[in-house]
Protein backbone atom coordinates (compact mmCIF):
# COMPACT_ATOMS: atom_id res chain seq x y z
CA UNK A 1 0.00 0.00 0.00
CA UNK A 2 2.80 2.40 0.86
CA UNK A 3 4.50 1.58 -2.45
CA UNK A 4 1.29 2.25 -4.37
CA UNK A 5 0.82 5.57 -2.57
CA UNK A 6 4.30 6.64 -3.57
CA UNK A 7 3.53 5.88 -7.23
CA UNK A 8 0.46 8.10 -7.07
CA UNK A 9 2.45 10.91 -5.44
CA UNK A 10 5.11 10.67 -8.16
CA UNK A 11 2.50 10.96 -10.89
CA UNK A 12 0.93 14.03 -9.31
CA UNK A 13 4.33 15.62 -8.86
CA UNK A 14 4.95 15.28 -12.60
CA UNK A 15 1.52 16.79 -13.27
CA UNK A 16 2.30 19.78 -11.05
CA UNK A 17 5.55 20.41 -12.91
CA UNK A 18 4.14 19.79 -16.37
CA UNK A 19 2.18 22.98 -17.04
CA UNK A 20 2.88 25.52 -19.77
CA UNK A 21 6.39 26.96 -19.54
CA UNK A 22 7.50 24.34 -17.01
CA UNK A 23 9.87 21.41 -17.15
CA UNK A 24 10.21 18.20 -15.18
CA UNK A 25 13.27 16.73 -13.49
CA UNK A 26 14.25 13.15 -12.82
CA UNK A 27 17.49 11.42 -11.85
CA UNK A 28 17.31 8.27 -13.96
CA UNK A 29 20.50 7.00 -15.57
CA UNK A 30 21.61 4.27 -17.92
CA UNK A 31 22.10 0.77 -16.49
CA UNK A 32 24.41 -1.05 -16.05
CA UNK A 33 27.16 1.17 -14.67
CA UNK A 34 29.52 2.52 -15.71
CA UNK A 35 28.19 4.08 -18.90
CA UNK A 36 30.77 6.37 -20.52
CA UNK A 37 32.67 6.40 -17.24
CA UNK A 38 29.74 6.42 -14.83
CA UNK A 39 26.25 7.92 -15.17
CA UNK A 40 24.78 8.64 -18.60
CA UNK A 41 21.41 9.39 -20.15
CA UNK A 42 18.75 6.66 -19.96
CA UNK A 43 16.95 7.87 -23.11
CA UNK A 44 17.31 6.27 -26.54
CA UNK A 45 18.11 8.40 -29.57
CA UNK A 46 19.77 11.28 -27.70
CA UNK A 47 23.20 12.69 -28.58
CA UNK A 48 25.78 12.52 -25.79
CA UNK A 49 28.88 14.69 -25.34
CA UNK A 50 31.34 12.43 -23.51
CA UNK A 51 34.48 14.63 -23.87
CA UNK A 52 36.45 11.43 -24.37
CA UNK A 53 37.91 12.45 -27.72
CA UNK A 54 37.76 15.23 -30.30
CA UNK A 55 35.95 16.33 -32.36
CA UNK A 56 33.32 17.21 -29.79
CA UNK A 57 29.59 17.27 -30.45
CA UNK A 58 29.43 21.00 -29.62
CA UNK A 59 31.65 24.03 -30.26
CA UNK A 60 32.83 25.07 -26.81
CA UNK A 61 34.00 28.59 -25.93
CA UNK A 62 34.70 30.54 -22.75
CA UNK A 63 36.53 29.76 -19.52
CA UNK A 64 36.67 25.98 -19.11
CA UNK A 65 38.98 22.98 -19.10
CA UNK A 66 38.43 19.41 -20.28
CA UNK A 67 40.23 17.50 -17.56
CA UNK A 68 40.52 14.19 -15.76
CA UNK A 69 40.80 13.60 -12.04
CA UNK A 70 40.24 16.03 -9.18
CA UNK A 71 42.32 18.96 -7.94
CA UNK A 72 41.68 20.54 -4.55
CA UNK A 73 40.21 24.03 -4.87
CA UNK A 74 39.85 23.72 -8.64
CA UNK A 75 37.58 20.83 -9.65
CA UNK A 76 36.19 17.50 -8.50
CA UNK A 77 35.52 14.65 -10.91
CA UNK A 78 31.80 13.75 -10.88
CA UNK A 79 31.06 10.75 -8.68
CA UNK A 80 28.70 7.80 -9.06
CA UNK A 81 27.52 5.13 -6.62
CA UNK A 82 28.54 1.60 -7.62
CA UNK A 83 27.64 0.90 -4.81
CA UNK A 84 30.20 3.14 -3.06
CA UNK A 85 31.13 6.60 -4.28
CA UNK A 86 33.46 6.28 -7.29
CA UNK A 87 35.02 9.19 -9.20
CA UNK A 88 34.70 9.62 -12.95
CA UNK A 89 37.91 8.31 -14.52
CA UNK A 90 37.19 9.78 -17.96
CA UNK A 91 37.52 13.39 -19.25
CA UNK A 92 34.87 15.87 -18.11
CA UNK A 93 34.31 19.63 -18.36
CA UNK A 94 35.10 21.98 -15.45
CA UNK A 95 34.00 25.65 -15.42
CA UNK A 96 35.78 28.00 -14.85
CA UNK A 97 39.48 27.34 -15.48
CA UNK A 98 41.42 30.64 -15.59
CA UNK A 99 39.26 32.87 -13.35
CA UNK A 100 37.29 32.24 -10.17
CA UNK A 101 34.00 32.89 -12.00
CA UNK A 102 33.24 31.91 -15.56
CA UNK A 103 31.01 30.55 -18.31
CA UNK A 104 31.43 27.91 -21.01
CA UNK A 105 29.06 28.18 -23.96
CA UNK A 106 28.15 25.34 -26.32
CA UNK A 107 27.05 26.24 -29.84
CA UNK A 108 26.14 23.93 -32.68
CA UNK A 109 28.54 21.99 -34.86
CA UNK A 110 27.50 20.32 -38.10
CA UNK A 111 26.58 17.24 -36.05
CA UNK A 112 23.59 19.05 -34.54
CA UNK A 113 23.29 22.06 -36.85
CA UNK A 114 19.74 23.31 -37.24
CA UNK A 115 18.35 21.03 -34.56
CA UNK A 116 16.32 22.15 -31.57
CA UNK A 117 15.83 20.14 -28.40
CA UNK A 118 13.47 19.89 -25.44
CA UNK A 119 15.56 17.47 -23.39
CA UNK A 120 18.87 18.03 -21.61
CA UNK A 121 20.72 15.62 -19.37
CA UNK A 122 24.07 15.77 -17.62
CA UNK A 123 26.13 13.93 -15.05
CA UNK A 124 26.38 16.86 -12.65
CA UNK A 125 29.24 16.57 -10.18
CA UNK A 126 29.44 18.18 -6.74
CA UNK A 127 26.33 20.28 -7.40
CA UNK A 128 26.75 23.78 -5.96
CA UNK A 129 24.07 26.31 -5.07
CA UNK A 130 23.63 29.49 -3.10
CA UNK A 131 21.95 27.52 -0.31
CA UNK A 132 25.07 25.35 0.03
CA UNK A 133 26.81 28.11 1.97
CA UNK A 134 30.15 27.82 0.12
CA UNK A 135 29.71 30.93 -1.99
CA UNK A 136 29.58 28.81 -5.14
CA UNK A 137 26.65 28.75 -7.53
CA UNK A 138 26.21 26.59 -10.66
CA UNK A 139 23.76 27.64 -13.38
CA UNK A 140 22.57 26.23 -16.70
CA UNK A 141 21.24 28.62 -19.36
CA UNK A 142 19.39 27.60 -22.53
CA UNK A 143 19.09 29.67 -25.72
CA UNK A 144 17.23 29.59 -29.02
CA UNK A 145 18.38 31.83 -31.87
CA UNK A 146 20.55 33.68 -29.35
CA UNK A 147 17.68 34.42 -26.96
CA UNK A 148 17.58 33.10 -23.39
CA UNK A 149 14.64 30.71 -22.93
CA UNK A 150 15.35 29.03 -19.56
CA UNK A 151 17.78 28.98 -16.62
CA UNK A 152 18.23 26.20 -14.07
CA UNK A 153 20.38 26.44 -10.94
CA UNK A 154 22.07 23.88 -8.75
CA UNK A 155 19.65 24.73 -5.94
CA UNK A 156 16.66 24.04 -8.18
CA UNK A 157 17.71 20.63 -9.47
CA UNK A 158 17.93 18.93 -6.06
CA UNK A 159 15.54 21.00 -3.90
CA UNK A 160 14.57 20.46 -1.11
CA UNK A 161 18.00 18.86 -0.61
CA UNK A 162 20.98 21.21 -0.28
CA UNK A 163 23.39 21.75 -3.18
CA UNK A 164 26.44 21.74 -0.93
CA UNK A 165 29.12 20.77 -3.46
CA UNK A 166 30.01 17.42 -1.89
CA UNK A 167 32.59 15.49 -3.93
CA UNK A 168 31.22 12.12 -2.86
CA UNK A 169 27.57 12.23 -1.74
CA UNK A 170 24.76 10.69 -3.78
CA UNK A 171 22.68 13.84 -3.24
CA UNK A 172 25.24 16.16 -4.84
CA UNK A 173 26.43 13.85 -7.64
CA UNK A 174 23.71 12.54 -9.92
CA UNK A 175 22.48 12.32 -13.47
CA UNK A 176 19.98 15.14 -13.93
CA UNK A 177 17.37 14.91 -16.70
CA UNK A 178 15.42 18.04 -17.67
CA UNK A 179 12.38 17.18 -19.79
CA UNK A 180 9.90 19.50 -21.45
CA UNK A 181 12.29 22.43 -21.71
CA UNK A 182 11.44 25.25 -24.10
CA UNK A 183 13.02 24.48 -27.49
CA UNK A 184 16.72 25.36 -27.40
CA UNK A 185 19.67 25.15 -29.80
CA UNK A 186 22.58 26.13 -27.53
CA UNK A 187 23.38 26.31 -23.83
CA UNK A 188 25.94 27.48 -21.30
CA UNK A 189 27.39 26.34 -17.98
CA UNK A 190 28.17 29.11 -15.49
CA UNK A 191 29.79 28.96 -12.09
CA UNK A 192 30.36 31.65 -9.49
CA UNK A 193 33.34 30.04 -7.76
CA UNK A 194 35.04 26.78 -8.70
CA UNK A 195 33.55 24.80 -10.14
CA UNK A 196 30.75 23.46 -12.33
CA UNK A 197 31.73 19.90 -13.29
CA UNK A 198 29.80 17.81 -15.80
CA UNK A 199 30.14 14.81 -18.08
CA UNK A 200 27.98 12.86 -20.55
CA UNK A 201 25.91 15.89 -21.54
CA UNK A 202 22.90 14.71 -23.57
CA UNK A 203 20.42 16.53 -25.80
CA UNK A 204 17.45 15.28 -27.74
CA UNK A 205 13.71 15.42 -28.31
CA UNK A 206 12.05 13.28 -25.65
CA UNK A 207 8.25 13.05 -25.39
CA UNK A 208 6.76 14.38 -22.18
CA UNK A 209 3.41 12.95 -20.96
CA UNK A 210 0.49 15.32 -21.43
CA UNK A 211 -1.00 16.59 -18.14
CA UNK A 212 -4.24 14.71 -18.86
CA UNK A 213 -2.32 11.48 -19.42
CA UNK A 214 -0.49 11.90 -16.14
CA UNK A 215 -3.75 12.71 -14.35
CA UNK A 216 -5.39 9.57 -15.71
CA UNK A 217 -2.33 7.57 -14.67
CA UNK A 218 -2.59 8.97 -11.16
CA UNK A 219 -6.32 8.19 -10.98
CA UNK A 220 -5.63 4.67 -12.23
CA UNK A 221 -3.01 4.08 -9.53
CA UNK A 222 -5.39 5.45 -6.90
CA UNK A 223 -8.18 3.14 -8.08
CA UNK A 224 -5.89 0.13 -8.07
CA UNK A 225 -4.72 0.99 -4.55
CA UNK A 226 -8.37 1.23 -3.38
CA UNK A 227 -9.21 -2.12 -5.02
CA UNK A 228 -6.23 -3.86 -3.37
CA UNK A 229 -7.15 -2.39 0.02
CA UNK A 230 -10.78 -3.48 -0.36
CA UNK A 231 -9.68 -6.97 -1.39
CA UNK A 232 -7.54 -7.42 1.72
CA UNK A 233 -10.20 -6.16 4.17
Amino acid sequence: MKKMASLVAGSMLMLAAGGAGAYTINYDHAIPLPQNGGYSSPYAGVQVETFDSAPFLWNWSGDYLIRTGSASGLAAAPAYMNPLSTADATPYIAVPFRESNGTATATQTTAVLGDTFNYFGLWWGSIDGVNGGLGINNKLSFYKDGNLVETVTGDQVIAPLVAAGSWTSDDNNRYVNLLGLPDFDSFSLTSVGRAFEADNIAVGVVPVPEPTTVLLLGVGFAGLAFWRRKKTV
